[in-house]
């Protein structure tokens, strides 16, 4: 009677601690409500929207206003547009705090992160998107892993951020008609 008391609370300890220390589903799952993020643009009126379908392949968007009037600018990594945005559309568009990044990763899911360094949270040190599925910021140096989630890729070169995270991570559904990205 005592051997099988024993054997089902050890049972039970061992299903708990599988249970509860699942880091990646914690990780897969975190997404931010830091800085507030809506954007839904058509696939087919933007040409660099088209390219964060394939696997591996992330696009920038960052807001920018000019005396002709608010801008969206895309950016692949192969070419740089800016877009007119009507005043309306840019009023229910939120960027987060330095744009957005948003793309496929190698397994065909849709991921969208904030432009700017989380680490460093300033708008104004956004990341450097590479073409190898990374992006890097200018002023920590700390390379992030896009297809990864947002996870930290490289800290050797950190000298700024003690206990350095991942990126802001945002909502994304992307299909071949539009690209939604949310908190």
């Amino acid at each position: 009677m005592k051997s099988s008391i024993s054997r089902n609370c050890l049972f039970s300890l061992i299903l708990i601690l599988a249970v509860s220390s699942c880091k990646k589903d914690e990780a897969t799952t975190a997404y931010s409500n830091k800085y507030p993020v809506f954007v839904s643009l058509g696939t087919l009126s933007y040409a660099e929207l088209g390219s964060a379908l394939s696997q591996g392949t992330f696009v920038t968007l960052r807001p920018k206003t000019t005396d002709k009037g608010t801008q969206v600018i895309m950016s692949n990594g192969a070419s740089t547009q800016a877009y007119t945005l009507s005043a309306d559309d840019f009023r229910s568009f939120r960027f987060g705090l330095g744009g957005i990044i948003v793309g496929t990763n190698y397994m065909g899911e849709p991921l969208a992160y904030d432009l700017a360094c989380s680490n460093c949270d300033r708008a104004e040190y956004r990341l450097t998107v590479n073409s190898n599925g990374t992006a890097t910021c200018g002023h920590c140096h700390i390379v992030y892993s896009l297809n990864n989630y947002g996870f930290i890729d490289n800290t050797e070169h950190n000298t700024i951020h003690n206990e350095p995270r991942g990126l802001y991570r945002y909502h994304a559904d992307i299909n071949p008609a539009v690209v939604h990205v949310f908190n």
